[in-house]
């Protein structure tokens, strides 16, 4: 059924018994109506007024509101003004056989959806009000969404506008109606990353969700703020329309907006679609750093080629003046709430530049005179990027325009190291050692080393490859020649996600040491690096390097910590936290065939040879994971049975990996919690499995 929602009419009328009489008529059909006040120009003024704090679907205007003379047309020159943009418009009136020639100009040039008569029925009324909504009330052209667990309309606004927005909540209903007038049925589901990524997609900023339309082929849908929706199609029509090379590309199928909130729908030509992932999901899945670059290299070097030949152009001016106006970066940085000149960091000897306060001196520092200009995307990053396993898409162009050549590069790379790579969100020393080797190299065509202590550590390696590749990409498309020109835009980027960034958060502090190490490195350009009075990276600095081997682990050291303080009888690290598992879980597993993978599971976990207590709590995760299924979508169950069945394939392994194991076990719980008291044997059994495999039952 679709969701219910309320009608809103506003009621323009100089007559206040009319007025009165059509309010009363409207409410008695069951919709919300208003009335403007007074006479004149306060009678508009008011209609203005109230349009932005009731926004109406509908507004019943009075042709003559002065009733000067018999041509009066006041009404449809007040339905012309900017504040009714979002509303559709009924002309009514007494007159209409009088002024038959502005009738049918105003359906002509004015926008106006019906005309009604003042003689006419109240039922005539009421099924023109009716009729017209159908067009722009999204709950009544008969459109039912599918929302993913703990998302809905409301919390779509909290997040948009915050907790005290006064906002229809049916606004996003509306909005998805305009953007899918044809369709019945709109499965939604938000896009891997977007709603926790602070830095990128932050409060205020946009949401992300890909949608099934009937069933059909999936499309990614942005909301966002309604201005930032108008900037985003102006520029793609201006930069990426008919611009981007082959037959790769996203396109903007739809735009709406209504009153406060926007949206775009994007679909992707030359995909299937149904493999297709965001970047920030497929970096983190990918083992081999090769599979990451091969969709990067289409992007850059095929997508994107023709702007870095067709559009290139001198840089006009600093680098620093090049990116301030999108980033409003001299603002932030004068507003930052930390002015001393040097700073310390968590876990680092010494004192640092405060990279604040250095830009703001050294801004002129970043003239480059071969520097050039071309179009950009403005905002690549994991989120805005879809890549199957050899191309990629670009979504989001609010930003599009002319601007520095790296700058999709620099924020990439930004992006990649400050919040792709899963590294522990406490150890800002091992940031410090990654930031240190990023920040090395002199020449453009110098690759990144590897130092043999992080060989074994795949998650940094696999960043330092992966930044190695787009740095070549880099090189090779915009044939940029110094270095330095690359520090700056990063220095510049890596800047402004300091500024959107939680105080205090990891992702602070990684972009706030990483902006203080290129200032020193810009400063100090071909001396020895790291500085003397630094942490050295050598080959004698054994007493951190235990560290370095130890593998990744994304936020199991503070789920371990929860666990054992709920759980108590840990006694030494040697043992085995005690986890109990409430809820009936029967040794036994009935699956439909919508579950057979979990079946699948199961027989593998029975037929395995792994030690008899993490066999026997497997066995028990994957029943209670039978058993939260029935309270699963269909799209959560198939997310659930994948994670499973990685779990299940990387457990049963002669060697198993366990960062690939917490990524599964992340996902299982994730998904639990979203189902309360069903879930609660899946979240404790996933600890207790996390425990087993932390506490040496399965070797590193």
């Amino acid at each position: 059924m679709p969701i219910p929602c309320t009608i809103r009419v506003l009621v323009v009328d100089n007559d206040l018994k009319v007025r009165s009489q059509v309010v009363k008529i409207l409410q008695g059909a069951g919709c919300l109506a208003q009335a403007a006040e007074g006479q004149g120009v306060e009678l508009e003024e008011s209609a203005k007024k109230l349009t932005s704090v009731f926004r109406p679907h509908i507004v019943i205007m009075d042709l003559r509101l002065s009733d000067e003379h018999t041509d009066d047309r006041s009404g449809l020159d007040l339905w012309k003004d900017q504040s009714f943009s979002s509303a559709r418009c009924i002309l009514y009136s007494a007159h209409l056989n009088k002024n038959y020639k502005i009738t049918q100009q105003a359906f002509r040039q004015d926008g106006v959806e019906d005309v009604i008569g003042k003689e006419d029925s109240p039922q005539a009324l009421v099924d023109a009000v009716k009729r017209v909504a159908r067009m722009g009330c999204g709950c009544q052209n008969g459109l039912s969404l599918v929302w993913p667990t703990a998302w809905n309309e409301e919390v779509i606004l909290r997040y948009l506008f915050g907790d005290d927005n006064d906002l229809p909540r049916d606004l996003v209903m509306d909005v998805l109606g305009r953007l899918f007038p044809e369709t019945r049925l709109l499965a939604l589901k938000p896009l891997e990353g977007a709603v926790e990524t602070s830095v990128i997609v932050g409060h205020g900023r946009t949401v992300l969700f890909q949608a099934w339309p009937d069933n059909k082929e999936p499309v990614a849908v942005k909301l966002a703020p309604r201005e930032r929706i108008q900037r985003e199609v102006e520029a793609y029509k201006t930069y990426i329309q008919e611009r981007l090379v082959g037959r790769f590309s996203a396109e903007l199928h739809q735009h709406a907006d209504f009153w406060d909130l926007g949206g775009i729908c994007y679909s992707f030509m030359g995909s299937s679609q149904k493999s297709l992932k965001t970047f920030t999901t497929f970096y983190r899945q990918a083992k081999n750093s090769n599979e990451i670059i091969k969709p990067l290299v289409h992007f850059f070097e095929e997508v994107w080629s023709r702007h870095y030949s067709d559009s290139r152009q001198p840089l006009t001016g600093t680098l620093y003046q090049t990116y301030d106006p999108s980033h409003k970066l001299h603002q932030h940085l004068k507003d930052f709430p930390i002015q001393e000149k040097t700073v310390t960091f968590p876990g680092l000897p010494g004192t640092y530049v405060n990279p604040v306060v250095w830009l703001l001196t050294h801004g002129a520092d970043s003239y480059f005179p071969h520097a050039n200009q071309v179009i950009v995307h403005g905002d690549l990053h994991g989120d805005n990027l879809f890549v199957d396993e050899d191309h990629a898409w670009a979504i989001d162009f609010e930003r599009s325009g002319i601007s520095h050549i790296l700058r999709d590069f620099v924020e990439l790379e930004q992006n990649i190291i400050t919040r792709l790579a899963i590294l522990p969100e406490d150890d800002l020393q091992l940031f410090y050692y990654l930031a240190v080797i990023l920040t090395k190299p002199l020449l453009p065509t110098r690759p990144l080393s590897i130092p043999k202590y992080f060989e074994e550590n795949e998650e940094i390696k696999k960043a330092l490859e992966v930044i190695n590749g787009l740095r070549a990409i880099a090189q090779k498309v915009t044939h940029y020649g110094d270095l330095r020109e690359y520090y700056w835009g990063l220095l510049l980027d890596a800047s402004f996600g300091l500024m959107l960034s939680k105080m205090n958060s990891s992702r602070w502090w990684r972009a706030f040491l990483l902006s203080s190490l290129l200032c020193t490195r810009l400063k100090q350009w071909g001396e020895n690096w790291p500085p003397v009075e630094w942490l050295s990276i050598n080959e004698d600095q054994i007493n951190w390097s235990n560290k370095i081997y130890e593998p990744i682990k994304e936020n199991n050291h503070a789920l371990l910590k929860n666990a054992e303080s709920e759980f108590p009888g840990q006694n030494n690290v040697s043992k085995v936290t005690n986890i109990i598992v409430q809820g009936n879980i029967s040794g036994s597993l009935t699956v439909g065939d919508g579950n057979r993978s979990i079946m699948d599971s199961y027989n593998k976990i029975t037929s395995s040879k792994i030690d008899s207590e993490l066999k026997e709590t497997l066995r028990q995760l994957t029943e209670a994971v039978d058993m939260m299924s029935k309270s699963l979508s269909k799209e959560q169950l198939a997310e659930v049975a994948d994670d499973l069945g990685r779990l299940v394939d990387e457990v049963t392994k002669p060697k198993p990996n366990k960062k690939w194991c917490s990524f599964s076990i992340e996902g299982l719980i994730k998904a639990a919690e979203n189902v309360e008291k069903v879930g609660e044997p899946v979240i404790n059994l996933s600890r207790k499995v996390l425990s087993l495999l932390t506490a040496g039952l399965v070797s590193p």
